[in-house]
């Protein structure tokens, strides 16, 4: 009989997006042994894909209790865009990025997807953050730089879905504008613009939406 357990890749989007979706101050406990009965696999696949979460920096492994994604931090949130918005610009300065035909395609994409779904939901929001983090990070040729890039953007995606949460109508009318901002920037061929004005977004994006009134 064929093995019917999913990818290692599918079971750490899988784990990246219950992390994402988790309340603010609510941490996100991930026990091996559980994982593997969940996903049908045996502990050493999941614990690389742990160990891959705890590179990404989402998760911790704390003795007697397992690998924790910590709650936010209300008081760390400008810090966690700053590092994003600056690692970012230290990605504009390299002078190998490259801009291929796919990442066009794919910003393109969500932007537009951005702007015309209706189901608009937190996973939507994963889904086309994920797919436009990985576009840019693509565009970045330095490992080093690209996997800090994307450890950056993980955290700034946590604190976008508390936003979302707290009023979806400002966070979409918003999250559509910005990602037409980086679709259009993609248009120039210049990766250094491109990065440049992805950082520009996120200093924008650094403050909190405010709840909406009910």
């Amino acid at each position: 009989m064929p093995n019917s357990a999913p990818a290692p890749f599918v079971i750490l989007d899988t784990l990246r997006a219950r992390i994402f979706r988790a309340p603010a101050g609510v941490p996100v406990l991930l026990r091996e042994t559980e994982i593997a009965k969940e996903f049908g696999l045996s502990r050493t696949p999941i614990r690389q894909v742990l160990q891959t979460l705890a590179y990404e920096h989402l998760l911790e492994t704390r003795m007697g209790v397992g690998s924790v994604a910590p709650p936010l931090d209300p008081a760390t949130r400008r810090d966690d865009f700053d590092a994003y918005a600056q690692v970012t610009l230290a990605a504009a300065r390299m002078k190998s990025n490259v801009i291929t035909p796919d990442t066009k395609m794919t910003l393109a994409g969500v932007a537009q997807l951005a702007r015309s779904e209706t189901t608009r939901d937190v996973d939507f929001f994963i889904n086309v953050s994920v797919r436009s983090a990985n576009a840019l990070a693509d565009v970045i040729t330095n490992q080093i730089v690209a996997d800090a890039f994307r450890a950056a953007r993980w955290k700034v995606v946590r604190w976008r879905v508390q936003d979302l949460r707290a009023n979806p109508q400002a966070f979409w009318d918003m999250t559509a504008q910005t990602l037409t901002r980086m679709a259009n920037a993609v248009e120039s061929d210049d990766p250094a613009l491109l990065m440049e004005v992805a950082a520009g977004i996120i200093v924008d994006l650094s403050t909190p939406i405010e709840a909406a009134e009910t």
